[in-house]
Formats: structure tokens, C-alpha cells, sequence
């Protein structure tokens, strides 16, 4: 864990210092060039070597795909936009394989011998790589069918894994990383917006180190071993993962601001929502963002082209159980999880019915309905939620 590193301190504040002093750099190879540094450091130069070579290897690819754009060969440029997918989706389906089960490692050898397995796998495992295989989609998305510029490879590996969200996430997207060369949402931090950085940063790591570490030692012991027995031990875990998982979120988006690289907000008060719909756009923002970008929008314009118009609801549902089973299966590689996301994409698709139905004006805006919605929403919400998750309690959200 990167946060109870004192060496991971000491390299956040040197990167602050050296991103400070003017070089005729942009900021994204600036950062790429000492978040290399800094996980070199962290992780081991063996690792980044690794790392760097996999970042090589889909750059030069997306370089391709770009070359034969511009020589207006499409068909080949989206040919190798396809094959930069399919390669960054292969290595997570067997990264996710090999956490169901260490033999995958030996099958994989026994398959392809030339393959460097026991060398690859835990340098994902090392660099969070269920975090970073979403960076690389959204990458290979924003370059390829986008119009996006691609950036050299070392800004490129500073955005694929920052070493601020690399334990955790969020996850950035790519197009806003690029922007931040132009037109920086936020400018690095001066004396008078430190407090703020200060606060971000502070306030996460008491989320994750008083509260979060709280509740798991007065519920499950000082051994710290979380155990799902009950539906109420899914709910205690519930608040224990925002606290932890918040934590985490909050930390990187300081040390984002106080960068200048552009760092998501991950969390808005997810246990106020009112619906399964609006939970989803508070928690793990990124994420939903992800999929909407990268999934549910690009689906669903498909789908009702093929299926026209009349029957565009249906298109919605199918596009929500093919998104939030991907949710799932992102999570684990298990039936179990499939079925969690689909079951959260069955709810969100019943609230849609129920909100296009019956919840129109005047209902909606009835005061008592309102007022009624407000208190009894979120118990709705804590309900439906804990009682998804406790079907998954085995193995429940380990990326």
C-alpha cells in the first residue's frame, strides 16, 4: 500500500518541487518523465522496465493505426485500432484469469513457452493493472476513433499509470490528460490554494486510516480480516469500502491539483441517492463515466440504428445489462459477478420504467412525494445495494 510508504511521501513532495521549475516541457511528458522516476523507485527498475516496454509496444501500434489514417488507408488504421484492443483486452482477460487461478501462468507456458508469463504477471499485478487496462481502452478509443493526438511514449506511460492513482484509481481519461497541456483545468497550486491541496489530502487519508480502518477493526477484529457472513456484514462492509475507497480517491485527487494533471472526482455523497440511477453517478464516478463513454454510448447508438426508433426503450435495457455486465465481469472474471452487474442493470432498467411511467409531472413534483423520496430513498438504495453485493461476498471487489 503506496499511502503507508514514507518513501511514497517523500517522492509526491520531489515530484511537486521539480513540476515547479520552468522547462520548455509540456506538462504531460514533464510528469510522464518523473512518474517514471518515481515508479522506478517504488516499484523497481525491473517492473518499469516491463511497464515501459507494454506501453511501447501499444504506442508504436496506435502509431500505425494513425500513420495509415493520415495515408487515408481507414480500413487498415481501424484494423490496427482493433488489434490495440484486442491485445490490451487479452492481457487483462488472463491477468484476471490468474487471479481466479495461479495455474494460469503454467497453462500459459505450456501454450506458448516463448511467452514471458511469470515475468508479466506481477508487474500487473504490481501496477494495479485492472485500472490501467481502462486507461488503455479509452486511449485507444479517444486516438483511433476519436481524432485525438497521440502523445510520446514517456507522457503516454504518465498517463496509462500515475503513480498517484495507481493504487486505486480514478481513472482519468485520456482527452482530458492531452488537454491539460493547452489549457490546465486547474494551475499548479500557489501558497494561497495549498490549504485546499492540504485538505483534500488529509481528509482522504482520514477516511481511509481512522474511519475505514475504524470500522473494519470494531467489526471484524484487530486481525483485519474482513469476513461476509450475514447481510449485515455486507452492510457494514458497504461503509467500510466508501471510506476506504473514498480514502483513496480523495489522496489522488489532491496530489492531481497540486500537479496540475487532471484527477476525477470519484465520490459525491452516494448515500444520499434517491435511485439505483443516481448511486450510480455518485459512486466510482470515473468508472461510470468510463462506461458510458466507452460502452452504454457507443452501444446503444448502434443498437437503435439497427433496431430503429419505436423500439429505442429496449435498446436502453439491453445496452444497461450489456454495460453493467461488463461492470461486473471488470471487477472478477466469475459468473457471480456477471450476474451482479447484470442485476444492477435489471434495477436501473426498472427505475427507468417506473420513472418514464408513473413518476411524471405532477407526481414528481409533488412536495410529500419529494420530502418522501428524500428519507426513504437512500434506506432504498442501502438495501438494494447490500443485497447484490452479498451474492459476491466471497470475492467482492478485488481489482
Amino acid at each position: 500500500m503506496f499511502f503507508v510508504n514514507s518513501e511514497f511521501w517523500m517522492m509526491a513532495f520531489l515530484a511537486y518541487l521539480l513540476l515547479l521549475i520552468k522547462l520548455p516541457l509540456r506538462l504531460s511528458f514533464k510528469f510522464g518523465l518523473i512518474n517514471t522516476g518515481i515508479l522506478t523507485v517504488l516499484l523497481g527498475w525491473k517492473t518499469i522496465v516491463v511497464a515501459l516496454s507494454l506501453a511501447f509496444f501499444l504506442w508504436s501500434i496506435l502509431a500505425i493505426a494513425l500513420y495509415f489514417r493520415n495515408q487515408k488507408k481507414v480500413a487498415i488504421s481501424i484494423s490496427a485500432g482493433v488489434s490495440s484492443l484486442l491485445l490490451v483486452s487479452l492481457i487483462f482477460i488472463f491477468y484476471k484469469l490468474n487471479m481466479e487461478n495461479n495455474d494460469t501462468i503454467a497453462g500459459l507456458i505450456k501454450i506458448m513457452p516463448w511467452a514471458p508469463a511469470k515475468l508479466v504477471f506481477p508487474v500487473l499485478a504490481s501496477l494495479s493493472f485492472s485500472y490501467v487496462f481502462l486507461r488503455c481502452i479509452d486511449l485507444c478509443r479517444s486516438v483511433v476513433w476519436g481524432g485525438a493526438k497521440l502523445l510520446d511514449p514517456v507522457s503516454l506511460f504518465g498517463y496509462i499509470t500515475p503513480f498517484h492513482m495507481l493504487a486505486a484509481g480514478p481513472i482519468n481519461f485520456y482527452e482530458q490528460h492531452v488537454q491539460a497541456d493547452e489549457k490546465p483545468s486547474t494551475a499548479r497550486p500557489r501558497f494561497g490554494q495549498l490549504l485546499s491541496v492540504a485538505n483534500e489530502i488529509t481528509t482522504g487519508l482520514f477516511y481511509k486510516f481512522v474511519l475505514a480502518e475504524g470500522i473494519k477493526i470494531y467489526v471484524w477484529g484487530m486481525d483485519g480480516t474482513v469476513q461476509i457472513n450475514s447481510w449485515l456484514d455486507t452492510g457494514f462492509f458497504f461503509v467500510y469500502l466508501f471510506f476506504d475507497f473514498a480514502g483513496y480517491s480523495k489522496v489522488a485527487l489532491g496530489l492531481g491539483r497540486l500537479y496540475g494533471v487532471r484527477t476525477p472526482e470519484n465520490f459525491s455523497s452516494p448515500f444520499l441517492s434517491c435511485s439505483m440511477t443516481e448511486f450510480w453517478t455518485r459512486w466510482h464516478m470515473s468508472l461510470g463515466i468510463f462506461i458510458r463513454n466507452n460502452v452504454f454510448f457507443p452501444l446503444q447508438v448502434q443498437l437503435v440504428r439497427r433496431m430503429g426508433i419505436k423500439r429505442s426503450f429496449l435498446a436502453n435495457v439491453l445496452t444497461l445489462m450489456v454495460s453493467f455486465g461488463m461492470v461486473g465481469l471488470w471487477h472478477r472474471l466469475t459468473w457471480e459477478f456477471l450476474v451482479w452487474g447484470l442485476a444492477n442493470g435489471v434495477v436501473l432498467a426498472i427505475e427507468k420504467v417506473v420513472r418514464d411511467k408513473y413518476l411524471q409531472d405532477p407526481v414528481n413534483q409533488n412536495r410529500i412525494f419529494k420530502a418522501g423520496t428524500r428519507v426513504l430513498g437512500p434506506a432504498y438504495v442501502f438495501i438494494i445495494y447490500t443485497t447484490t453485493a452479498y451474492f459476491v461476498k466471497d470475492g467482492i471487489f478485488m481489482v
